[in-house]
């Protein structure tokens, strides 16, 4: 009798080794930001394995994998909680702030208009201030400027008064001795500048002017009384001439003194009210600079309050986020805990046809776990010939 052909066993699908189901894969899809490229590689390789396995059948490394993706979802959570509740508190903050505003955007306006006329004011005192300096300024010109005036008019006298003292010590004594007659000319030149000199204030009287060459024509000796008189009294004029022009040089000298002191009042003067001006000039720095930063605080208040609502709607679109993203978490943690212990199926004893459905399905579920068995044994030898721990890949 020919021995019976040996069939050979029937394929295992990739099903019964490791099935990937839809909410394992949206939990390691929520969990990707959370964890490394590795860890993320080595759950996505291992939850199959987990999952094809029944609850009271899993042994400890699969629970080690179970209880490792449960700490990075509490972790996670934990994250997304924290991003929602700052973003609501953002959100709320900017609410506040927006109220706000609102509120001190009339006073910041108050002060806007406060701190401009302040500035205005200031501005006027300077205008006031700088006007008054330079009217100092050329009032110290002018004052400064007369003194060297008034020193080239002490000097005018005080040369006055030495050509009188050296005319009276000179041309008037060689008069009083008289010249001898061949010195005529010199004489009469000498005549004519003590006439020229009487003539000057205090003036003399015109008859001793006129009487006077007369008798300067004679020597001393042959004058006669009337002519010694008119010598006299010619001597006592120029000696009161010069007294006159000495007095000239104190009150030019006075003049200079006075000059001097006016000049240096006015100097005190125009450097007083350029302090005054420049203070003024602070002060009006200082009021521009207070009324540019007042208005661009109203500014920025009233551009933050016009992109409030755009700021508020960001605000709530990432509030919204993170809202759905913990939603999100949440929902794929579910569906990853149903099909960790999905709930039992109790078939109704009155309806034969469910009873035998079911008993079909538990020899379907016993014959794809020894698949599973033999599949997973099967790639257990094929990861250690890989240089792969074999725990790590069959978890």
């Amino acid at each position: 009798m020919a021995p019976a052909k040996r069939t050979a066993p029937a394929k295992t699908s990739g099903k019964a080794k490791a099935a990937k189901t839809e909410p394992e894969l949206a939990l390691l899809k929520e969990l990707r930001g959370g964890l490394t490229a590795g860890s993320l590689e080595m759950l996505t390789a291992a939850v199959p394995h987990v999952l094809s396995t029944p609850a009271e059948d899993r042994h400890k490394f699969q629970q080690t994998v179970i209880d490792s993706l449960a700490d990075v979802v509490g972790k996670e959570r934990d994250l997304r909680k924290q991003r929602l509740a700052e973003s609501v508190a953002a959100l709320a903050n900017h609410q506040i702030e927006v109220s706000t505003s609102r509120e001190s955007k009339a006073s910041l306006q108050a002060k806007e208009e406060a701190a401009e006329a302040e500035k205005n004011t200031v501005e006027e005192k300077l205008r006031v201030a700088t006007k008054f300096y330079e009217e100092t300024v050329k009032e110290s010109e002018v004052t400064a400027a007369a003194v060297p005036e008034a020193e080239k008019e002490l000097e005018g006298c005080k040369t006055k008064v030495q050509e009188h003292e050296n005319m009276i010590s000179d041309v008037w004594a060689k008069l009083k001795e008289g010249f001898a007659k061949k010195d005529w000319r010199l004489r009469e030149k000498a005549i004519k500048q003590v006439v020229t000199s009487l003539g000057a204030e205090p003036a003399a009287p015109a008859s001793l002017l006129a009487a006077l060459p007369h008798a300067l024509k004679d020597a001393a000796a042959d004058r006669s009384s009337f002519g010694q008189k008119c010598v006299e009294e010619a001597e006592r004029l120029l000696e009161e001439q010069t007294q006159t022009l000495i007095t000239a040089v104190e009150a030019r000298a006075a003049k200079v003194s006075e000059a001097k002191s006016e000049a240096e009042a006015a100097a005190l003067k125009a450097k007083e009210a350029q302090s005054k001006r420049d203070a003024a000039l602070d002060a009006s720095i200082a009021a521009e600079n207070e009324w540019l930063a007042a208005e661009e605080a109203r500014k920025a208040k009233d551009k933050f309050i016009e992109r409030a609502s755009t700021i508020e709607q960001t605000l709530e679109v990432a509030r919204k986020e993170n809202e759905d993203s913990l939603m999100d978490l949440d929902k794929a943690e579910k569906e990853w805990l149903q099909l960790l212990d999905p709930p039992k199926q109790v078939a109704n004893s009155d309806t034969p046809a469910d009873s035998e459905i079911a008993t079909a399905a538990a020899a379907a579920a016993a014959a794809a776990a020894a698949a599973a068995a033999v599949t997973a044994t099967t790639s257990d030898a094929m990861d250690i010939s890989m240089g792969v721990p074999a725990a790590v890949a069959s978890a």
